[in-house]
């Protein structure tokens, strides 16, 4: 009983794993449809057939749309086949026609050993019926069902019906026939060998514009020579084709010219014309043909001319995103002549989509000139006044997106820096603070740099001061106004600027409602006590005591002691709300009041250094000074204040009182180290700026050589010089400013375009590993998406990323070699047989987890003995997180009844793969900082003794780049704060902020948060540190 029950046992087991196999091959088979039903709603075999078997053609319906549901998840529904034929194969009604035919595509129609089962031979019958039938939807759709049908079998008997279609009167037929025949002559070339000359004959005599493109297709694919005929023929006629034909002949074109050359004057013509189409996508890919096929710059016009028309005509955000990428990648070889086509481009703003105005404004930058300067700055200047007139917080954005753009002007080109300057100071006092915070940087730069433009700025500066709405934008106003306020009477005019703008002295706290209402008796017993002194008695009035007040026309009034508080309390308030300055004091900014006492100290030590330190003018501005800055003392000491001041701010404001009662000790540090230590820092950040930008441009570019590798070096090189000489190198003092001259010249002259050791790439001669920008070959863009292209690696980084998945001792050894192609993942697995038997059936099975999804399995083979067997696996990546591929080897047993399985170790995806160091400003760190939800804190646990050090660990571990200057790392301090960034493959971006510090036991300590836009990078990085950080 026991071996009897093993045996029935064995049986079970090897019949379920025989329908598993077949539902898994079932599955693994090429589909042409594909519908997603779930099988728990779904009816049996024995309740299909009754379906099938009944006069209702409802019912029929539903049961053939049930056994297509089935047959798509693997269910096998052979036992109704013949139910199908007999009970709904000679209906008329169309709708169980058109199921049947999607029945006939996905139903197995061979037998195991792969013949033709006989019960399709009524099913052929029936085809050619159809193909013979009145109706002409029937004959259309018959045809495009035989398109998926790759039976040779069935498809020998069909041929001369399908050929006789493409005489048929309907259109519809006609161009269906069309695709048959096509497909048919691919798949099976002997069925209809004279298949390109009938094509060519239905062509010349067709009138129908999608069969005589669908035609035309056909001969751009099986017979180029006949195509190329015909359309010789047409091309003066090819204006007025329709947009699906002319996209054909482009494709052609371009194939024809690249294989002769010499040919292409033929064609030039035709694709001109075609770049003025009515249709937006022929003039795109005409305009993309004449860019692959020609050098020449009329062509080149032609073609930005086409492609600037299709930003102003098209609707779609994505096709003008895509059209803008084109223009930025064509300016690296052509933008000469891409500048004449500089305010079409600009014309894109007038877009409401930020994205596209930011892209916009970039390839601008890139391309405006000193001749173009003016008209660009005239169009951003119509733009600023444009989104004033409109009240949306939405414009905020793009103003600040213009800001950044003019300025970057005015620094680029130094005619324009005073029109710029002057328009941008208006908005100072703008709602959104990062804007004006912009305008002031702007600002703080020009004054630097321009010594002669100096005083007029600092004059509309001072004059705008009280439109200021910011704290941030009241300091960086205040630091330029005490660094270069220098000439004598713009430095009268900023202390009084300053004085006007805090207001009466002192600074005191609003009342509160128990106050008001003691002083308002306190003025009423004042004033009874001043009336019964008096001889002349006033009549009581009722809302209070009355006193008698002499109008601007000399005539009498009474004024009540209520009346004349309340009027003191609202000119009060009156005031400190024009003064906006005074109201951020007294709200308790403290760090404001250190700003404005550190500015009155720099201007009251350059006006005593002017007049005579003990002069009785400069005590007299330094005692009024004093009295400032005592004045916010006491309000942050006052304990009706709404907070109290710090230490820090209570400090710094006491240093500036006694450098003001000491001013010849401290006046060198005031006034000179402060400037210097800003020339500093805007100088290192123009060379980091240059610097990414440098390495930004060479990441984009795709694959390079060696020569090219070294070519890049060069220009990064010349480039950084040449901002250098733009901007000129930052002096210290007032002198060098004057003795600097103030005509430089332009980017755009000292720029180097070609070096003259660059490589020249002819096309002819290029080999697969050559790169063309703007190769348009279908056939190399697929290869460039799948990642087949030849890339050069070094053997030790090749060896980096192979990894062991069996052991030695295991009857089959594998190792993959891993390689990363931005949103591929190619697996190059290698299998060892190593026993002395074949190997039969042999698959790779492998899975993911998290955004890894396997597009193409693994092959089934047969491995000699002691053979090798290499096995390639495709994987997608869609975004950017830390994965885990694993899986087995599994290989049909000595009997061939049993599996054997080989389980693989696990391949952990690091996200570092997926991430590159990228810049950005600070500005824009912060507002993705508040905007990022997911955050993800991490405690520094390490054993490294240094803040630096484990700042460098990091920047290694992450593959970040550090935000944070060199100058703020340097010294020996003890604690340590930095911001990292980097950006992923997907453009997801990765903010991290490190804040550590040395603790008492000499190890670091202190955290780290990272923050992102999805989840996925913000776990998957903190995981690579926490796995890393430690060092050792």
């Amino acid at each position: 009983n026991e071996r009897t029950n093993e045996r029935t046992n064995e049986r079970t087991n090897t019949l379920r794993r025989s329908r598993m196999d077949s539902s898994a091959k079932a599955l693994e088979k090429d589909c042409t449809l594909l519908i997603n039903h779930e099988l728990s709603d779904l009816p049996g075999v024995e309740q299909l057939r009754k379906q099938l078997e009944s006069k209702d053609e409802f019912t029929k319906i539903e049961a053939l749309k049930s056994i297509i549901y089935n047959v798509l998840n693997g269910v096998d529904m052979s036992k109704v086949l013949m139910h199908v034929i007999k009970y709904s194969l000679h209906t008329e009604n169309h709708m169980i026609k058109k199921l049947l035919l999607l029945f006939w595509e996905v139903i197995e129609k061979n037998n195991p050993d792969g013949s033709l089962k006989h019960e399709m031979i009524l099913v052929c019958n029936a085809m050619k019926n159809n193909l013979e039938h009145p109706n002409e939807f029937i004959r259309g759709a018959t045809l495009r069902f035989l398109c998926n049908m790759k039976e040779h079998d069935i498809l020998e008997s069909l041929i001369p019906a399908i050929t006789k279609n493409l005489e048929h009167r309907h259109s519809y037929v006609r161009k269906n026939a069309v695709l048959a025949v096509f497909t048919v002559f691919e798949a099976f070339p002997s069925l209809i060998p004279d298949a390109p000359e009938l094509i060519e004959k239905f062509l010349y005599s067709e009138t129908n514009a999608a069969a005589k493109r669908n035609a035309f297709l056909m001969l751009n694919h099986c017979d180029q020579e006949r195509a190329v005929g015909y359309l010789g023929s047409v091309k003066e006629q090819l204006s007025g084709s329709g947009e699906a034909f002319q996209l054909v002949a482009l494709e052609l074109m371009r194939k024809v010219c690249r294989t002769n050359p010499i040919i292409k004057g033929q064609y030039i013509r035709s694709i001109f014309n075609l770049t003025k189409s009515s249709s937006n996508a022929v003039a795109y890919e005409a305009a993309n043909t004449l860019v692959s096929l020609s050098a020449a710059p009329t062509a080149l016009r032609a073609a930005i001319g086409a492609y600037t028309q299709l930003l102003a005509a098209e609707s779609d955000n994505n096709v003008k995103i895509i059209i803008l990428n084109r223009l930025i990648s064509l300016k690296r070889r052509h933008e000469k002549i891409m500048q004449d086509a500089l305010m079409d481009i600009l014309r894109t703003l007038s877009s409401p989509n930020i994205d596209i105005r930011r892209k916009t404004l970039e390839l601008a930058l890139d391309l405006v000139t000193a001749r173009s300067v003016d008209g660009v700055v005239q169009l951003l200047k119509k733009e600023m006044m444009r989104t004033e007139r409109v009240e949306n917080n939405r414009n905020e954005p793009y103003r600040k997106l213009l800001v950044d753009a003019l300025h970057k002007c005015a620094v680029k080109f130094p005619e324009v820096v005073g029109s710029v300057a002057e328009m941008l100071l208006n908005y100072l006092g703008d709602d959104n603070a990062a804007a004006a915070l912009d305008v002031i940087y702007f600002v703080r730069e020009i004054v630097s740099e321009y010594p002669n433009m100096r005083d007029d700025i600092l004059t509309k500066l001072m004059e705008s001061f009280d439109e200021i709405r910011s704290a941030e934008v009241y300091m960086v106003a205040m630091w330029i106004m005490g660094e270069y306020a220098v000439e004598p009477a713009v430095l009268d005019y900023a202390l009084s600027t300053l004085k006007a703008s805090v207001g009466e002295l002192p600074l005191l706290p609003p009342l509160t409602a128990e106050e008001k209402e003691a002083q308002l008796e306190e003025q009423k017993e004042k004033q009874a006590a001043d009336l019964s002194s008096t001889q002349h008695q006033q009549p009581q009035q009722p809302n209070g005591t009355a006193t008698s007040k002499v109008l601007a026309d000399g005539t009498y009034a009474s004024q009540s002691a209520s009346q004349a508080v309340d009027t003191a309390t609202r000119a009060a308030a009156a005031q400190d709300k024009r003064n906006t300055l005074r109201t951020l004091l007294i709200e308790g900014n403290y760090f404001l009041g250190s700003s404005l006492a550190s500015t009155l100290t720099k201007l009251l030590l350059r006006f005593s250094s002017l007049v005579g330190y003990d002069s009785a003018d400069s005590n007299r501005e330094a005692a009024q000074g004093m009295l400032l800055m005592t004045s916010i003392l006491r309000l942050g000491k006052n304990r009706r204040a709404k907070k109290p001041i710090d230490p820090d701010s209570y400090d710094r404001i006491m240093l500036c009182i006694r450098t003001l009662m000491q001013p010849k000790a401290l006046a060198r540090v005031f006034l000179g180290k402060c400037r210097q230590q800003y020339s500093q820092m805007l100088k290192q950040q123009r060379e980091q700026e240059a610097s990414s930008s440098a390495s930004s441009s060479r990441g984009s570019a795709s694959l390079s050589s060696s020569l090219s590798s070294s070519s890049d070096k060069k220009k990064k090189k010349h480039r950084r010089v040449s901002t250098n000489a733009v901007f000129g190198d930052v002096e210290d003092d007032d002198e060098s400013d004057e003795k600097r001259p103030t005509t430089v010249k332009h980017a755009e002259t000292l720029e180097v375009i070609r070096e003259a050791d660059d490589l020249i790439t002819i096309r002819q001669l290029r080999g697969g590993n050559a790169d063309n920008e703007f190769d348009d070959d279908d056939e190399a863009d697929l290869t460039r998406a799948v990642g087949t292209r030849v890339k050069v690696e070094d053997f030790a980084a090749r060896l980096n990323r192979v990894y062991q998945l069996t052991g030695f001792g295991d009857p089959v050894y594998a190792e993959a070699y891993v390689n990363v192609l931005d949103y591929d993942i190619v697996m190059e697995i290698m299998v060892v047989n190593q026993t002395d038997e074949v190997l039969r059936n042999l698959q790779v099975e492998l899975s993911t987890s998290r955004d890894l999804r396997i597009v193409e399995r693994p092959q089934v083979y047969n491995v000699a003995p002691r053979g090798v067997q290499k096995i390639t696996a495709n994987i997608k990546v869609s975004s950017t997180e830390a994965s885990v591929i694993f899986g087995n080897i599994t290989y049909d047993s000595a009997s061939g009844q049993d599996k054997t399985i080989v389980v693989l170790s696990s391949i952990h995806m690091d996200i570092i793969d997926y991430i590159n160091p990228a810049y950005c400003t600070d500005d824009k760190f912060r507002s993705m900082w508040a905007e990022f939800e997911w955050e993800n804190p991490i405690a520094v646990n390490t054993d490294i003794s240094t803040v630096k050090e484990y700042l460098d660990h990091v920047l290694k571990i992450t593959n970040m780049q550090c935000l944070t200057p060199d100058a703020a790392l340097s010294g020996s301090c003890g604690f340590l704060a930095a911001n990292l960034y980097a950006k992923s493959i997907f453009g997801e971006d990765a903010l991290l902020n490190l804040s550590v510090e040395r603790l008492a036991t000499g190890r670091v300590g202190g955290f780290i948060r990272i923050r992102s836009k999805s989840q996925g990078i913000a776990l998957s990085l903190g995981d690579k540190i926490k796995a890393a950080q430690r060092g050792n």
